[in-house]
């Protein structure tokens, strides 16, 4: 909130006593205010935000003894980034700290080929994709670096594509399978290397099993160096360890974690034969394959 905005809140809150923030609904301007639902109605309300919401948006709405609304903002932050899902005509789906949000760009800025890179969003009557980021940036927790060894930071990943590859089929489907003619793959386009730095000294790396049938000897779990399946050749693995799986968080190894963090080489988790195991598609499953990695 910039200087003159303060003043405006200041001077509605002078000598006043009964101060009551309440949720509200955008509704759409009127002249220079904005119209705003609360309550047991829609007034006109000054607003101190910077842009403005979408139609029927909930927001935070101010009222001093009773009167004198003021929009304050949204009720729910509004994230800055994202990871690029999909690009579907002129809109992209991205994966962001508060969930999905599908946002459109300027013309020519994404293609399908840039699904796992991170950009930049803007919020003003809606989300609109700016730029896309030359790196993801770097957030550290609430606390961290309060503790010995630097505190705890969790950082969660979700994937962007998956599929199985068959040798003579290529990628020939969405699921991610362990079996002996297929190999599976989670891709996370760059964002672990580009969010876990390489002074990193992880703890522990959980993968999320959304299974749609586990069957035999454990699956081969490997880390791999593609960000998708679109494009990818013929997958190869490092670090390939039997894993018994069940539905819901399993731990990996925790060498996994060292070389999925910035300068490990590798970007992605995968299964190479073991048994015979299918895990769902993202379409059936937006949290397959999501990874969860503790560090300090």
């Amino acid at each position: 909130m910039d200087s003159t905005t303060a003043k405006v809140v200041l001077d509605k809150v002078g000598a006043k006593s009964n101060v009551q923030v309440l949720p509200g609904t955008y509704q759409g301007l009127s002249g220079l205010q904005v119209m705003v639902s609360f309550g047991d109605g829609t007034v006109p309300a000054d607003s101190a935000m910077e842009g403005l919401p979408l139609a029927g948006d909930p927001v935070w709405i101010m009222t001093i003894d009773g009167h004198s609304p003021l929009m304050l903002g949204p009720t729910r932050p509004q994230p800055g980034n994202g990871i690029v899902a999909s690009v579907d005509g002129n809109l992209a789906t991205l994966t962001t700290a508060l969930g999905d949000v599908i946002a459109p760009y300027p013309a020519g800025l994404l293609t399908p080929a840039d699904v796992g890179d991170t950009v930049k969003i803007m919020w003003g009557e809606g989300p609109f994709i700016i730029a896309i980021m030359s790196e993801a940036p770097v957030v550290i927790d609430p606390g961290a670096g309060d503790s010995p060894g630097g505190g705890l930071v969790v950082r969660e990943f979700r994937a962007v594509q998956a599929g199985s590859y068959r040798s003579g089929s290529g990628w020939w489907q969405p699921q991610v399978w362990a079996s002996d003619n297929n190999k599976g793959i989670w891709g996370y386009g760059s964002q672990i290397p580009d969010t876990i730095p390489a002074t990193a000294v992880p703890e522990s790396i959980e993968i999320y099993i959304s299974a749609a049938m586990i069957s035999g000897d454990p699956p081969n779990f490997g880390v791999h160096g593609y960000g998708g399946t679109t494009g990818a050749p013929d997958p190869s693995y490092a670090l390939l360890t039997p894993v018994p799986v069940a539905p819901g968080w399993i731990s990996l190894p925790l060498s996994f974690a060292n070389a999925l963090k910035a300068g490990g080489g590798y970007v992605g988790v995968g299964v190479n034969g073991g048994g015979y195991s299918k895990f769902n598609s993202l379409s059936d499953d937006p949290d397959s394959g999501r990874i969860r990695i503790r560090y300090r």
